[in-house]
């Protein structure tokens, strides 16, 4: 059973995700916890150039962030495409190796990383709805629901178009694909709410 959690940055997404996984593990419910920005080969790629060439990384993330197509960013986001479908395949690996009952609870799932990419502008909306079409879908994908005014207030980063831009590129996918939308306002609630949509369909103990 896969769960996800996706939102804008500082909707909360990792919060609940961390507080349901902690949760069922209490509840002795089969649980694993999996950070799809972690697992994806193209950020772990990044994270060992940030500590072998520091510089080059630094430059690479220059390059993905400037609102330009040249050669090398075409270059980047060739490997970030063909990074991001081996990623899908190693996870339908991985889910297929454990235990049959074992839930994953997905702290950002592919939609997050298809969004990011959209942003950066390595997806076009034709690569990410083929990229999409791919993955695995969860039995419940949560979307977190906040304003980007909010969510600039949380993240205390980017900028309010970083937001914008975003929150729209989230509703586009949303038109395609099946979230479970929920407004984060007080966290009781929210976790309520996440906890009982969660057993409606895994069934209580």
């Amino acid at each position: 059973m896969i769960v996800s959690f996706s939102g804008l940055d500082g909707s909360g997404k990792t919060t609940l995700a961390r507080w349901l996984y902690n949760r069922l593990f209490q509840e002795n419910i089969p649980v694993k916890y999996v950070h799809l920005q972690n697992f994806s080969l193209f950020s772990n790629i990044g994270r060992l150039l940030d500590k072998i060439f520091p510089i080059l990384r630094k430059s690479v993330a220059e390059i993905e962030f400037r609102r330009e197509h040249s050669f090398k960013k075409r270059i980047i986001a060739f490997f970030r495409k063909i990074s991001y479908i081996f990623d899908i395949a190693v996870f339908y690996i991985y889910i297929f190796f454990s235990e049959k009952k074992r839930v994953f609870i997905c702290d950002r799932y592919f939609y997050d990383l298809a969004v990011q990419s959209m942003y950066l502008e390595m997806f076009d909306t034709k690569f990410s709805d083929y990229y999409l079409s791919l993955i695995p879908n969860p039995n419940i994908a949560f979307f977190i629901e906040i304003s980007p005014k909010e969510a600039l207030k949380r993240s205390n980063e980017k900028s309010i178009e970083f937001h914008n831009i975003k929150d729209n590129l989230y509703k586009q996918i949303a038109q395609k694909h099946t979230f479970n939308i929920i407004k984060n306002d007080r966290l009781e609630i929210t976790q309520k709410k996440i906890l009982d949509s969660f057993f409606s369909l895994y069934g209580r103990q």
